[in-house]
């Protein structure tokens, strides 16, 4: 039998709206599709141009496929072309933190497929804070160490802070110090979504680990910061949307001397305060 390996599909939407959505509406059921039926494991994405599908099989999934010409067909994929797939394991802190990396991105991208923004749940950016500081907990950093990852990240994304981005630094400070437990509990704003707060939380779990000298090649908040950026780009959050989270959220720990601990007070009210003034 041939063993699995990494494939991929660089897919080139027509125009990005509607990429998005039939990413959501028909090639992420179709995913879950070849999933059950044994053809690919380990699927993953990120939203840049071309988007790119990741999977682990012996052969490309013929249900995925399927799926991709049906989209040329009707006119919202221009293309989808093989390509090759080079994990960023020196990014991610070597082998064994690349293996966790790829669990995380499997996980994410399910959740992201299946979790829709509304009344009484998180937007994307909201959710993008709750669930890489629950990773950076899990992680053992600090409310200081924190704020350096946030600072990594707004590196990679530079923008000049406006000065109305000062009115959501107590939202933001919620959503960095949120009980997880409060938010994906019977009616909160993650119902039904446990798991995608565990994943993060593991992969925290497992870089704590191996920051201990168990194999992990880079810095762990420098691999944060890369964690950071890599959900960011498979929610679809666009560059300028990236640019002032990051700094509001640095600005959220670094503008201020308090060592902030986890409170029960993120609520979906909490979260459309960033989410109204456009961050």
């Amino acid at each position: 039998m041939e063993p699995d390996r990494w494939h991929q599909h660089n897919v080139t939407f027509a125009e990005r709206e509607s990429g998005i959505r039939a990413v959501t509406d028909r090639l992420g059921p179709a995913l879950c599709a070849a999933e059950s039926a044994g053809q690919i494991k380990g699927w993953w994405f990120m939203n840049k141009q071309p988007w790119s599908l990741r999977y682990r099989a012996a052969q490309p999934s013929p249900l995925v496929e399927k799926a991709l010409s049906e989209l040329v067909d009707d006119g919202i994929v221009k293309s989808w072309l093989p390509g090759v797939y080079e994990p960023e394991s020196t990014a991610f802190g070597g082998a064994l933190s690349m293996d966790a990396a790829h669990d995380l991105f499997h996980e994410d991208s399910r959740h992201l497929l299946t979790y829709q923004p509304g009344p009484g749940r998180l937007g994307r950016k909201e959710s993008a804070v709750v669930l890489v500081s629950a990773m950076m907990r899990a992680a053992n950093l600090d409310w200081f160490e924190q704020g350096d990852v946030w600072a990594k990240a707004a590196a990679l994304r530079p923008a000049a802070p406006a000065p109305e981005w000062a009115a959501l630094i107590p939202a933001m400070q919620t959503l960095m110090t949120v009980d997880t437990g409060s938010l994906s509990g019977p009616g909160g704003p993650l119902d039904g979504h446990a798991e995608w707060l565990a994943a993060f939380e593991r992969a925290g779990t497992t870089l704590a680990y191996l920051a201990t000298g168990a194999g992990l090649t880079r810095g762990v908040r420098a691999v944060l910061a890369h964690h950071v950026i890599f959900h960011a780009n498979r929610a679809s959050l666009r560059l300028e949307q990236q640019s002032a989270l990051f700094t509001i959220a640095r600005e959220a720990v670094m503008g201020s001397s308090d060592n902030t601990a986890p409170s029960a007070e993120g609520t979906p009210q909490a979260a459309s305060c960033v989410d109204s003034q456009g961050c």
